[in-house]
Order: C-alpha cells, then sequence, then structure tokens
C-alpha cells in the first residue's frame, strides 16, 4: 500500500470516507488533508505511515501541530496559485 495522493479516497476506522486534497511534509512526516464526503464537510489533518506495507492514518489532535501544518498549507497554497496566476 501507498500513501494517499490527491484525489485518492480512505475509509476510517469509523467507516466514514475522506478524500484527500492535500499533502504536506512537515519535520520528516507525511500529512494529509481530508475532506468527508457527508454534510457537514469535515476537514481533518493525518498523518501518513506506512506500518508492515498498510496505510495507516493517525488524526492529528494536538492544536498546536495543527496550526504549524495548516500554515504550511497556506504558504503552499499561496504560492501555487500565485505562479497559476495570469
Amino acid at each position: 500500500m501507498k500513501k494517499l495522493s490527491f484525489g485518492e479516497t480512505a475509509i476510517l476506522t469509523n467507516n466514514e470516507e475522506y478524500t484527500c486534497f492535500a499533502n504536506i511534509r512537515f519535520e520528516n512526516e507525511d500529512y494529509a488533508f481530508i475532506m468527508s464526503h457527508t454534510e457537514p464537510v469535515r476537514v481533518k489533518i493525518v498523518r501518513q505511515d506506512l506500518v508492515n506495507g498498510e496505510l495507516n492514518l493517525t488524526i492529528v489532535k494536538d492544536e498546536e501541530m495543527k496550526k504549524k501544518i495548516l500554515k504550511l498549507y497556506k504558504e503552499f497554497f499561496a504560492s501555487s496559485v500565485e505562479s497559476l496566476a495570469e
């Protein structure tokens, strides 16, 4: 198994489906932003680990860590949009 890429779907342990819409690497760890398929839409940040060839997603609950990862995502998104603007 491999880590989630943009547009791929993951089913969490509660049987809810989420789609990956962004990936960030921070402090030598891989994180993904995932969005639920149901209303109300929920967004989660998960750490992605491969354990014995299986993908393990751990929801980031630490508020400080979420802020750091979200800041990186904002910077990445802003630079991506800026490079595409005509």
